[in-house]
């Protein structure tokens, strides 16, 4: 959370202050739908995923969270409205939770993490937008390798249906792609 930005001693006691870690066995939830999101959290070690399920039990991973990066649902939180994504461990995991008010407090009081916090914000809707384009427009093959090239160590750490679902194409479709990937000299799958 400080190496870009190091933290003077006050920052640093106001951060242990408010962040509880929190680990988290693989497959267990550190968020459900129908709850109203009350923390957002820092990923130490491990990763995580962001889903939501459809009625008839079809699931849509619309982003993972690794180390380093942030996890949470701020505009539900804002508006103390319940949220309809799920948050779950991928593999063991260690997060740190804050409050979002405190986490607010963190903003306002060091401004290297507003910094960092605001490019992380840019760089997700930068993610997401680049996304929702090649889920429109971009062949299976074109999204998986726009994965890897964003996403470069989450292929060995994600399961394929996961991945799959992120990329909105069936498992039997990851699979051939990955085939066909491997298959061509010089080409990672």
């Amino acid at each position: 959370m400080g190496a870009r930005h190091p933290l003077s001693d006050e920052h640093a006691a106001l951060v242990r202050s408010v962040a509880k870690p929190l680990k988290l066995a693989r497959g267990q939830l550190l968020q459900r739908a129908g709850e109203i999101p009350e923390h957002s959290s820092f990923v130490v070690q491990g990763l995580l995923r962001a889903y939501v399920l459809e009625e008839d039990g079809r699931e849509h991973i619309l982003r993972f969270a690794a180390e380093g990066w942030w996890l949470g649902d701020p505009e539900h939180a804002h508006t103390r409205t319940p949220t309809s994504t799920f948050f779950e461990a991928i593999e063991p995991s260690l997060v740190l939770r804050i409050s979002h008010r405190d986490h607010e407090r963190m903003m306002e009081s060091i401004p290297g993490h507003a910094i960092a916090y605001a490019r992380g914000l840019q760089r997700l809707a930068a993610a997401r937008e680049r996304w929702i384009l090649g889920s429109m427009s971009g062949t299976a093959e074109q999204r998986y390798r726009e994965f890897l090239g964003a996403y470069p160590t989450f292929a060995a750490r994600v399961p394929q249906r996961m991945i799959a679902s992120y990329l909105g194409v069936a498992p039997e479709t990851l699979s051939r792609v990955r085939r066909q990937l491997a298959d061509r000299p010089g080409r990672r799958a």
